[in-house]
């Protein structure tokens, strides 16, 4: 059974590079409604007027990294509850590790395949933890 569009769930991608933000809006648009941020300080302040209920992060912004991002909105009673993905082309454990610690719900490798995004984007939003 389709969606309506009022039905639809609001993804906030936090990403500052033009060509992944427009590709990843795409693929993501096809599910989901997407308000779209070129970068932290902006997705903070979209996070807290839009509340989304998911939020998918770069790490690697200039200006506020996505760790620092993801621990403002965690730390911030309105958004705290929004999960969080964050994405990058780091893989390194030390990285996964810190994303965790800034309170990330997943984490992401770039380059991502369309449907392991999906997946986990739809495994969070219903609550789910497996």
């Amino acid at each position: 059974m389709a969606e309506s569009e009022t039905d639809r769930k609001l993804v906030l991608l936090i990403e500052d590079d033009p060509d992944l933000r427009r590709l990843t809006s795409i693929v993501l648009s096809e599910r989901f409604d997407v308000d779209i941020s070129p970068d932290g300080k902006s997705g903070i302040e979209k996070a807290r007027e839009s509340l989304p209920d998911l939020i998918l992060l770069d790490i690697y912004m200039n200006g506020l990294s996505g760790f620092k991002v993801c621990r403002i909105l965690k730390e911030d009673k309105r958004t705290s509850s929004i999960p969080v993905i964050l994405f990058t082309a780091g893989a390194q454990r030390h990285e996964v590790s810190e994303g965790y610690a800034s309170g990330a719900d997943d984490y992401i490798i770039k380059p991502f395949e369309t449907d392991d995004l999906l997946e986990r984007i739809e495994r969070l939003l219903s609550g789910s933890k497996d």
